[in-house]
Parts: C-alpha cells; structure tokens; sequence
C-alpha cells in the first residue's frame, strides 16, 4: 500500500509486506536517476580516475575518466627504470650515445655513455721519455679537437650546465708550418655545426682578436665565449695580426655564428677568416698546432673546415685541404711523457 513502491497496488486495502523499492539512486525501471554523462553510472556512484589501462596510475575501479593519466617516458617502465639496458649501465639502449669517453683523451667526448674505442691519446714525442712514442706526422694537415671545460652548475650569473667547451687545432708536420686562413665556398666549403646552438656570452665577440681581456673579471662567462681564430686566445701581441674577415651580405656567416647558429660558408660568393703571412700567430711552434676556434655547446660538433698552409711558412709552398671534424688526429703533448726517476733507466 506504500505509493512510493515500484509495486504499489491503489486497490489493495490491506499491506501485505510485499512492497518492493527501486535501489538507491535508480527508478523502479532500473535506470539512473542522475546520469550527466550517459555512461550508465549514475552520477553519485561515479568514481573519478585514470580509465586509461596503459597508464602508471591506471584505476581500475574508476568510471569516469578526470585526465589524471600518467605514462612512462619512452624508454622507460612506470618505475623509471630502462625497458632495453643490454650492458646494465642504467642508460637505455635507445639512448646511448657512442664516442671516446676517455677525459684525458684528445677526442673526449663528454656526452658519450658508451666508449667506442676511438680514443686518441696524448702522444710523448721526447726520445728521453719512457713513454716516446714517434710521431706519425700530420699527413700534411688534420683537425684536434680538444676539451676544455666541462661545466656543471653557476659561471657568474650564467648556468652553463649541460655545456662543453672545445678548442678545435690545425695540427701540422713541421713546427715552421704557417696557417694562413680559413677559406671557403660552395665549391670547397666550411661548416661547423652543432646538434642545438653554440654558446656566445654577453661582451664576446664572434673573433678571437676582438674579445676585450679587461671585462673577464666581471663576466667570467667570456673564457666560454664561442669564437673562430688563426692562433690567438684574445687582441694580437707584438709579431701577431688581428682576425681579419671576409663576410659577404649574401650570407652574413659571422652574423648567425654570433647568434648561436652554425657557420655554413658553402655559397658561390664564399668568406673566410684569415692573417697576414708575416704574422707570427699562424706559425705551429713546437706542438705542430694553430688554434682556429673555441666552440661551447651542449651539442655534438660536426663539419668540416677548408684550410690554406703554408709549408715552412714559405707563401709559394701553399697546402690547401679540407678536414673533417669527426676524424681528428694524434698530436704531440709533452706532458703526457714519462721519465724515469734520477740515477735509474725506464726499466728501474
């Protein structure tokens, strides 16, 4: 006899206890009294969560999904931990990078996770030294690439972590060798590439000869500044000459290289940088090397340079080459030898 009861009979006169009611929430057809969404959860049994079973926070419980969803990086399981790791090293196969990851090593690279064995040693050419090793010679000409820094944290006001500093060297056969210039166009080109940007630092400059030592103090980021060079860290002494540029309007390489970009001179007008014959900062001296740039970056560096010697500094005997920057070779470093203590020979 209760008129809310989904078998409420209005001719009966006596309650017989048969009254039945729909459950909470539904009518006595069964169907959601509230169901804003259509899901057939009605809206007060609705449990909000992940719905997704891909996810980390997959709830298997929730009805209605609230974007919470959470996923693995790529690589990655829900904990973090590598999904293919064939050496165990905890970086993931598919993140590894290959290259010498020797520090005292010329090729050193700080971004490398697994050595490829093509570290290239510091070479004692002292015959008195323990260690002498002949030098092989430069072949005429080929490319060091040195590190210089590897930074982590504060320089100044600048937070240079991530980044590296490189000094790439012209190395040569003979200690009187002269290097003469960087030249280039689309027929023999320059190109120095990272894989993000290079570094330039606040008051530097894009040529080494036009860094101002004087401001190095207040901003220590200049040591790091990103420049191209023929043998100079910084203005030119007495016997040394000034960076001189050829940089046409058709391709400003100078222009993007200041702005963090690559140097492409590989266009039919072509540039270059380069120094007078009789300028002393050209000549190779004892380590058979010419400093031709300091590079910064979180990237990996890559090109190649078109580079013009002279041999034994003599203009008519001109060497005209291009190198790659992914194949450097052996130099000399006498700090890398090893001499026996005094009164004894290298065998004790």
């Amino acid at each position: 006899m209760d008129a809310t009861a989904c078998n409420y009979d209005a001719a009966a006169t006596d309650d017989n206890g048969t009254c039945e009611f729909a459950s909470e929430g539904y009518d006595c057809s069964g169907v959601c009294l509230e169901d804003a969404d259509g899901d057939g959860v009605c809206d007060p049994f609705e449990v909000p969560g992940c719905t997704n079973a891909a996810a980390c926070n997959y709830n298997m419980d929730a009805t209605d999904d609230d974007g919470s969803c959470t996923f693995a990086d790529a690589g990655y399981d829900c904990e973090g931990n590598c999904l293919n790791d064939a050496d165990g090293d905890g970086t993931c196969d598919e993140f590894e990078v290959m290259g010498c990851t020797d520090e005292t090593a010329y090729n050193f690279e700080p971004w490398a996770t697994e050595d490829d064995e093509s570290c290239i040693e510091p070479a004692c050419n002292d015959e008195a030294a323990c260690n002498f090793t002949a030098w092989p010679g430069a072949n005429g000409m080929c490319i060091a690439i040195e590190t210089v820094a590897v930074h982590s944290g504060m320089v100044g006001d600048v937070d240079m972590t991530g980044l590296a500093t490189y000094r790439i060297y012209a190395v040569l056969d003979n200690s009187d060798d002269f290097v003469s210039s960087v030249a280039c166009d689309s027929s023999f080109p320059t190109n120095i590439n990272t894989t993000t940007d290079f570094f330039q630092a606040d008051f530097g400059d894009g040529v080494a000869s036009g860094l101002m030592p004087g401001l190095f103090g207040m901003f220590p980021t200049l040591a790091y500044d990103s420049w191209v060079t023929i043998g100079l860290e910084g203005p030119p002494a007495a016997g040394e000459g000034a960076i001189n540029i050829i940089n046409a309007e058709e391709n400003d390489w100078l222009a993007n290289f200041e702005a963090g970009g690559n140097i492409a001179i590989d266009d039919a007008v072509g540039g270059a940088w380069f120094i007078l014959s009789d300028n002393s900062n050209g000549i190779a001296g004892d380590d058979h090397k010419v400093l031709l740039a300091q590079l910064t970056t979180s990237g990996e560096i890559s090109g190649q340079m078109y580079i013009q010697t002279f041999i034994h500094g003599d203009p008519e005997q001109v060497l005209r080459e291009t190198v790659d920057l992914s194949n450097p070779c052996l130099v000399l470093d006498y700090s890398a030898c090893v001499y026996p203590e005094e009164a004894f020979d290298c065998d004790g």
